[in-house]
């Protein structure tokens, strides 16, 4: 008989409470850190200092992904066109 894991399975969903479409644009901390190629301390000191926005959810600490993207962008120096040979 094979094993079920219910971390595989999608979560049930409860008309009385659905699933925002916003929730699943919240990363913790770990996977900004990733992203970013950063330490998590790092994620956490911006988060102390109010330098990126942030979701609590009880002690569950989120930023959203739009965040991030929108970081990277105004982070990203563009790249000099080539110049033709002589």
């Amino acid at each position: 008989m094979p094993t079920v894991s219910h971390f595989n399975t999608p979560p049930k969903r409860n008309a009385a409470c659905p699933d925002p479409e916003g929730a699943r644009q919240l990363m913790p901390i770990p996977h900004v850190a990733a992203a970013l190629a950063v330490s998590p301390a790092t994620i956490r000191e911006w988060v102390w200092r109010r330098r990126c926005p942030v979701v609590r959810v009880g002690r569950a600490v989120r930023i959203p992904a739009a965040w991030v993207r929108d970081y990277v962008a105004r982070r990203t120096t563009p790249a000099l066109p080539e110049r033709e040979a002589k």
